[in-house]
C-alpha cells in the first residue's frame, strides 16, 4: 500500500485536459481508465481510446524511490477531484486489494484500482522523423481548416486534416466535398522530409483544445512515421494513428475563369445570414445571395409550413462586375467560413452561379475557403 498527497486543483486540471479522449460508451473497461505513474516527484496521467493516447504530468512531493503504476476509472476520478473543495487530497493505493482510497478532511471515496500491465501502450514511434513547430503555427493550421473536416462520411480519408509540404510551405487542407478550407505556413527550418499525412478528426480536435493552454511561442516537437504522429509539448504528450489513405487532388477545384471580386464586412454578413434564415423551417437552411454592383441581397423564401419571405441588403465593393449573379448556399457552411475570418473584411470571388465560391481574409492571404453552391430547388 502507498499513500501520496497531491494538489486537488492540479489533478482536476490535468484530468480535464485529457479525459475527453476516453470513449464513455466503450465496451472495453480498461479504456475507461486513466493510468497513473508516480516517480521522481512527478505524477503522470495517461488515457487512450486505442487510436489516440495522451499523457500529462505535474510535480508532487514524493520522497520514496519506489515507482507506483496503477489505473482507475478516469471520469470518476475527474468528477471527484473537480467537485471537492479542499486544497490537497490523499491517494491511498492498494493494488493487491484493487482499491484506491481518495480522502480529505471531510471526504472519503473508494474507486477500483488495477495494475497497469493491461493498459494499452503505443506511445513510442519507430522510424519517425521529427521537426519543431510553434504552437501559434499549429493553431493557425487547425483553426482555419477544422470546420471543413467531414463527419460520419464513408470516405474516411475526408474525416481528418491533410497536412503536406508544398515547396517551402506546410499546407493544411480539409474538405467534406461541399466545402474546403486551406491554409499555409512557412515550412519549419528543421523539416527536411516531405510530409503527406491525414490526421483523424478527433485527434485534430483534441490537439487544438489542448494547445490552447500554452503560449504561442512554445515549441511542439512533432514526430511522424508511416502510420503515426507524436506531439511533445512541455508536460504534454500525444500519439495518434494516422488515416492510411491518399487525400484527393483538391487543387483541381479552383476555377480557372476570370473572377468577380466582392469585398464585404465579415461580421455584417454573418448577422445578415443569421437574420434572414430565422424564418426558415428547413432542416438544411439555404440562403440566396444576389450579387449586385454595389450591394448584396440576401433572401430566404420559406415554403415549409407557413409561407414566408425575408431579405437583407449589405453594401459591398466589386471588381470586374458585369451582371447580377444569384447563388444559393448552405447558410451554416457560409457562417462557418465567415467565423474564422480574422480581419474586418472578407473577399468573395465568383464566376457564375454553379462554380465554387472562393473566400479570402482581406488581411491574411494564407487561408482560402471554398464553398460549393447549392442547386436551385435543392
Amino acid at each position: 500500500m502507498s499513500i501520496i498527497i497531491v494538489s486537488r486543483k492540479e489533478l482536476a486540471k490535468a484530468l480535464s485536459r485529457i479525459v475527453t479522449i476516453i470513449e464513455k460508451k466503450s465496451n472495453i473497461s480498461i479504456l475507461k481508465h486513466v493510468k497513473i505513474d508516480i516517480e521522481n516527484n512527478s505524477i503522470s496521467l495517461t488515457v487512450t481510446d486505442s487510436d489516440v493516447i495522451a499523457s500529462v504530468n505535474f510535480a508532487i512531493d514524493y520522497l520514496s524511490n519506489e515507482k507506483i503504476s496503477f489505473t482507475t476509472i478516469a471520469h470518476n476520478l475527474h468528477d471527484i477531484s473537480r467537485k471537492m473543495s479542499c486544497d490537497n487530497i490523499s491517494l491511498e493505493i492498494n493494488i493487491a486489494e484493487k482499491n484506491l482510497l481518495i480522502t480529505s478532511d471531510i471526504n472519503r471515496f473508494s474507486l477500483p484500482c488495477l495494475g497497469s500491465s493491461s493498459f494499452p501502450n503505443f506511445n513510442s514511434i519507430d522510424d519517425a522523423f521529427s521537426f519543431s513547430l510553434n504552437v501559434s503555427d499549429l493553431k493557425h493550421l487547425i483553426y482555419h481548416t477544422k470546420h471543413a473536416m467531414s463527419y460520419g462520411d464513408n470516405r474516411y480519408y475526408l474525416s481528418g486534416l491533410h497536412i503536406h509540404t508544398d515547396d517551402d510551405k506546410l499546407t493544411a487542407v480539409a474538405t467534406d466535398v461541399h466545402r474546403m478550407a486551406l491554409t499555409k505556413i512557412n515550412k519549419p527550418l528543421d523539416l527536411y522530409n516531405n510530409v503527406s499525412i491525414i490526421i483523424p478528426r478527433k485527434t485534430v480536435s483534441e490537439i487544438y483544445r489542448i494547445i490552447g493552454d500554452y503560449s504561442d511561442n512554445d515549441i511542439i516537437i512533432t514526430s511522424i512515421s508511416e502510420k503515426k504522429i507524436h506531439l511533445s509539448l512541455k508536460d504534454f504528450n500525444l500519439s495518434s494513428k494516422l488515416i492510411e489513405s491518399k487525400f484527393p487532388n483538391y487543387k483541381s477545384i479552383f476555377s480557372k475563369e476570370n473572377q468577380i471580386n466582392i469585398r464585404v464586412e465579415a461580421t455584417q454578413l454573418i448577422k445578415a445570414v443569421d437574420l434572414v434564415t430565422a424564418i426558415s423551417e428547413s432542416k438544411i437552411k439555404s440562403v440566396r445571395i444576389l450579387f449586385k454592383k454595389d450591394n448584396l441581397v440576401l433572401s430566404v423564401d420559406n415554403q415549409i409550413g407557413h409561407k414566408s419571405y425575408g431579405s437583407h441588403y449589405i453594401d459591398s465593393s466589386t471588381e470586374n462586375f458585369n451582371e447580377d449573379i444569384e447563388i444559393i448556399v448552405n447558410s451554416r457552411y457560409l457562417i462557418d467560413i465567415l467565423s474564422v475570418i480574422i480581419g474586418k473584411y472578407v473577399k468573395i470571388s465568383i464566376s457564375n452561379a454553379i462554380n465554387p465560391i472562393i473566400f479570402c481574409d482581406d488581411n491574411d492571404n494564407r487561408a482560402i475557403y471554398i464553398l460549393m453552391p447549392m442547386q436551385f430547388g435543392e
